[in-house]
């Protein structure tokens, strides 16, 4: 009875021990594994292919609609309007984003009022798209007394996966009678 017993609990112990040495099978996960990618998923063990970059995804042609300011420029010394404009005039239906180098994409404006006009700026990973310092454009009004205007651009947004983006400029006119600012928001879609 005894060496029954004993060849009892061998038998369990053996299950036991190759139970718990028995491999568990490795479960798949399709997704992006590319942690550069805007769609990234971490628990991803198999890349299926559909990694979106932030990158590739802003170039090419894109529809935008422009919600800026108006500025007006008045004379300093009567006080009266000289000249307003309202400044979504300025930009035109489409805009085309061309890569320069990875992370860093020029945003190309030519439009109806004279705008010809490359603006550079920097693209993260996931979309965030920041305008490089310095950049401006000049805007003829033509106005004898105000004629070319210096306008400062700053500012930034972001593209989405969905074909969408936005962005939220400052601009600053610089005339011989003085400065005025205004913002745009701009939305961008494909």
């Amino acid at each position: 009875m005894e060496y029954f017993k004993n060849f009892l609990l061998f038998v369990i112990a053996f299950s036991l021990l190759l139970t718990a040495c028995k491999k568990e099978e490795e479960v798949i996960i399709e997704g992006c594994t590319d942690s550069n990618a805007m769609n990234y998923m971490q628990a991803a063990t198999s890349n299926n292919g559909s990694c979106i970059f932030s990158y590739d995804l802003a170039q090419g042609i894109w529809s935008i609609t422009p919600n800026c300011g108006s500025i007006e420029i008045t004379d300093p010394v009567f006080g009266m309007s000289l000249y307003t404009l309202n400044v979504s005039d300025l930009f035109p239906q489409t805009a085309e984003i061309i890569g320069q180098s990875q992370g860093i994409i020029a945003l190309k404006i030519d439009s109806d009022a004279g705008i010809d006009q490359s603006f550079t700026a920097d693209i993260t990973n996931d979309g965030v798209i920041t305008l490089q310092q310095g950049q401006s454009f000049n805007y003829d009004t033509g106005i004898p007394l105000i004629g070319d205007v210096t306008v400062n651009v700053s500012g930034g947004g972001n593209v989405n996966i969905s074909n969408t983006g936005l962005m939220n400029l400052d601009l600053e006119f610089v005339t011989l009678l003085g400065t005025e600012n205004t913002s745009c928001q701009i939305d961008f879609f494909k």
